[in-house]
C-alpha cells in the first residue's frame, strides 16, 4: 500500500533573533505499514513525522518528504 499526501506547517521560529512565522505545504508518501497509520488518521491532525527527503523522481527537482514514522501530537 502507498499513501500519498499533503502536509501543511505553521510555527514561530526565531531567525536573526526575530519570532517569524513560518508556513508551508509539502508533498509526502508512505509505504506499507505507515501508509494505513497514515491512512485512518483525521485530516487535520497534529503529528510530528520522522523521515526523509529525496526528489518525487530523477526528472523532478520537487522535494517530497517520504514519512518512516508517526506520532501524534
Amino acid at each position: 500500500m502507498v499513501t500519498e499526501f499533503k502536509l501543511s506547517h505553521q510555527s514561530n521560529q526565531m531567525e536573526a533573533g526575530r519570532q517569524r512565522q513560518v508556513m508551508c505545504e509539502l508533498p509526502a508518501i508512505a509505504m506499507a505499514d505507515m501508509a494505513e497509520k497514515i491512512s485512518v488518521m483525521a485530516s487535520g491532525s497534529h503529528v510530528e513525522l520522522t523521515g526523509f527527503l529525496a526528489m518525487k523522481n530523477r526528472m523532478s527537482k520537487q522535494l517530497v518528504l517520504h514519512v518512516c514514522d508517526t506520532r501524534l501530537v
